[in-house]
């Protein structure tokens, strides 16, 4: 009927011509990934059936349903994608092409993502691919893997389905004074930060050229995501003193966007009503915003944080967030030094090429704030026995006293002929203040050598993490001492 349209690897076919019941084949690769992660290319056939009603669109022999979403929205907003020809559409994994992604999703949907890209979508937008049988998930167009491109990285996402208000309100203009951050609009107007729009400016790296972002306003922006959809580096604008930006009364509605380089809005904001946002004034917002009915045809790309609880796109179930420390990086080069390097290899074919490159870094420091972040209690740090500085602390509780200097001196030189690595602390300051600085430091055994002790042939020996307090010979302290090191070592097998 004129209306549909399909496009594979930048080949666009039209299916008007087609009449009842008349089918168009076609065959091409994708990338599927399975539960594991692996990807596996494989051969997958398109079929459209002509209808006097609506071409039918299925994958493969089994018909298994194939749908794509640009941001979320159905491509085509009047078609539905069914599970089999003549089934009613109610049936279909995706009932509404106009839902977000996979907010309408069934279990078992599966994910396909490479080289199916149609012509007509923007650098950055964020494509969702589904046929049965596994799960649904979204990459970036243009950052996807294909036989045509190199392997890029995958956008991380989430599904937020919005809470519309039954009747929308009309816009209106409200004073609000010095309140410019979200949390003294909304308190002023008694709205929940879920209601308010939320804006963030960006300058392009290198450049005075100003990207205005729009959020909900209890989210933040993903500053990884915009960069990948601007594919430009970025840096938080200063707007003081802009005719056009009114810091703190940024708004999307009656915005003049001719100077600027460019205005994203959020998905959480796709459907949202009755919405407080700035009224480019100084000192006004506005309350009532309907984003269907005042701000029609604008897109929306995903460049929200996630956050605790939001649903998984792949799986469906809530996300977690947990701290952690990027103790090491790698980095991806691609072909970017091999070819200014006119690096080659031969191929099997024997044809040369340009070999793919990386490069990885371990940070030190950074491996250290870790290890005091997983090994430590209230007193300092507790080294692993593989990574400590040092085996032993060796505390000479009285250095003036002449045997005890000898029996220290004694065991330290003993102790590092036989490889053990030993601090010997022989400050004169109080017992009290060398055990303090040893548990600090988190050296794994400490040995005391004090008068008391040797009056009964004895040193103390003790474990930082208090697994092991003994009084040992001195004659046995290096067999002792290789015992604990070796037993340590063992359980970091």
């Amino acid at each position: 009927n004129g209306k549909y349209t399909y496009a594979l690897n930048n080949d666009q076919e039209n299916v008007n011509s087609l009449a009842e019941g008349q089918q168009v084949t076609d065959t091409f690769t994708v990338f599927v990934q399975d539960e594991h992660g692996a990807w596996t290319s494989q051969p997958l056939t398109i079929n459209i059936t002509g209808s006097n009603d609506r071409p039918e669109l299925w994958l493969n022999a089994d018909k298994s349903q194939v749908s794509l979403y640009e941001n979320g929205v159905g491509r085509e907003a009047d078609a539905t994608v069914i599970n089999d020809p003549g089934q009613p559409a109610e049936n279909a994994v995706y009932t509404d092409p106009n839902s977000n992604a996979g907010s309408d999703a069934g279990s078992g949907v599966a994910v396909i993502r490479g080289s199916f890209t149609p012509d007509d979508v923007d650098a950055g937008a964020v494509l969702t691919f589904g046929v049965a049988q596994g799960v649904v998930a979204q990459a970036t167009a243009g950052d996807m893997l294909s036989e045509s491109t190199d392997s890029g990285t995958l956008v991380a996402t989430t599904v937020r389905k919005t809470e519309r208000d039954a009747v929308s309100e009309p816009i209106k203009e409200i004073f609000t004074g010095d309140s410019h951050d979200i949390d003294s609009v909304a308190e002023l107007l008694h709205a929940d930060k879920k209601k308010t729009v939320k804006a963030v400016c960006y300058f392009l790296k290198g450049t005075e050229k100003v990207v205005v972002c729009f959020v909900r306003g209890d989210l933040e922006v993903n500053e990884s995501k915009l960069t990948k959809i601007l594919m430009s580096q970025i840096v938080p604008a200063d707007i003081t003193g802009s005719d056009v930006l009114h810091a703190g009364n940024i708004g999307c509605y009656g915005l003049k966007k001719d100077n600027l380089a460019g205005v994203y809005y959020d998905e959480s904001l796709r459907g949202a009503n009755n919405m407080v946002a700035g009224a480019n004034k100084d000192g006004y917002h506005l309350t009532g915003l309907d984003f269907d009915r005042d701000m029609p045809g604008i897109k929306f790309v995903d460049i929200a944080k996630v956050c605790e609880g939001d649903v998984c796109p792949v799986c469906g179930k809530p996300l977690a967030l947990e701290n952690g420390i990027e103790v090491g990086n790698i980095f991806q080069l691609g072909t970017k030094y091999t070819k200014a390097m006119n690096m080659t290899v031969l191929g099997k074919d024997g044809v040369a090429f340009n070999p793919i490159m990386g490069c990885y870094g371990i940070g030190i420091g950074r491996a250290l704030a870790s290890i005091a972040e997983e090994s430590h209690d209230e007193k300092g740090l507790i080294w692993p026995m593989s990574i400590c500085p040092w085996h032993v602390s060796l505390c000479s509780l009285r250095p003036d006293d002449e045997n005890v200097k000898n029996t220290a001196d004694k065991l330290y030189a003993d102790l590092q002929k036989a490889g053990v690595e030993v601090l010997y602390d022989d400050r004169n300051v109080s017992a009290g203040y060398k055990f303090s600085d040893c548990d600090l430091i988190g050296i794994p055994i400490r040995i005391v050598v004090s008068p008391r002790g040797l009056n009964q042939g004895t040193v103390e020996i003790q474990t930082r993490d208090k697994a092991v307090c003994e009084n040992v010979p001195t004659e046995k302290v290096l067999e002792f001492v290789n015992k604990i090191i070796a037993e340590a070592m063992e359980k970091l097998k």
